[in-house]
């Protein structure tokens, strides 16, 4: 949520681009408006069936430390009795000494991500639920690097130009087909038209379900196959007629 506070200028005050040409003190407030972007409503249940999955979700963003913990508990990503440890300063040199084994989630600021080892950087992104603030598009492709040299298959959704990078190193790059760039659908591998989290979940859906019935689908026709191979093999290795013929 941003918020915006308005005070009365005097009539002779001239504005200008120039910075600090505004008076900052003995100001009368007049009023304070809040806008807010909030999330969609069926997003906490797509996250939900994505936990019960094992598909774990990162929410990578370039707001505030505060907006995006408050966001990612409203929609169920962090929970209300997790143990979340605060990354938010480059300077925390007690970061190594911590006793990660105490925290269920982590909310890193992208300036602190320059500043952890390798082996720390691995140990936030393996944590329960993984939360990164002011992030650049250069912080984004590193914690995409990092979590493949892990052994995950990453997914990324992007919508602007910047994000174009991170969708080609990713291994599905998902972009908005409705409010992304031109420059972001054609680096993407699937282009999402209604712009819906939730869309992506239901496609994982699908795409096991098909995966299911092709195993089920190749164990069977092994299955009643292998009386029919199993002699013909034999008859060639040894010798033998064919068993079964045309006439």
């Amino acid at each position: 949520m941003a918020t915006h506070c308005f005070t009365p200028a005097s009539p002779d005050m001239k504005f200008s681009a120039e910075k600090g040409n505004f008076p900052t003190e003995d100001l009368c407030f007049v009023g304070m408006t809040a806008t807010m972007d909030p999330p969609r409503d069926d997003v906490p249940e797509a996250i939900q069936k994505c936990n019960d999955a094992d598909v774990k979700v990162f929410m990578v963003t370039g707001d505030y430390p505060l907006t995006t913990q408050a966001i990612a508990r409203e929609i169920g990503l962090l929970n209300v009795n997790d143990n979340v440890l605060n990354l938010l300063t480059p300077s925390m040199g007690h970061i190594g000494k911590l006793d990660w084994s105490g925290y269920d989630a982590a909310v890193t600021h992208g300036a602190v991500i320059g500043h952890l080892t390798p082996q720390l950087f691995n140990t936030v992104l393996s944590m329960k639920q993984v939360v990164f603030a002011r992030t650049t598009p250069q912080h984004k492709l590193e914690i995409v690097r990092a979590s493949q040299e892990l052994g995950e298959c990453v997914g990324v959704t992007e919508d602007d130009v910047n994000g174009a990078p991170v969708l080609k190193q990713a291994d599905v790059g998902v972009a908005m087909g409705t409010n992304g760039s031109d420059v972001a659908r054609e680096a993407a591998d699937i282009i999402l038209m209604d712009d819906n989290f939730s869309t992506i979940v239901r496609g994982i859906e699908q795409g096991r379900t098909i995966y299911g019935n092709l195993k089920k689908k190749t164990g069977y026709t092994l299955t009643h196959l292998w009386p029919e191979i199993a002699p013909a093999t034999l008859n060639l290795a040894f010798g033998m007629p064919a068993a079964l013929t045309s006439l």
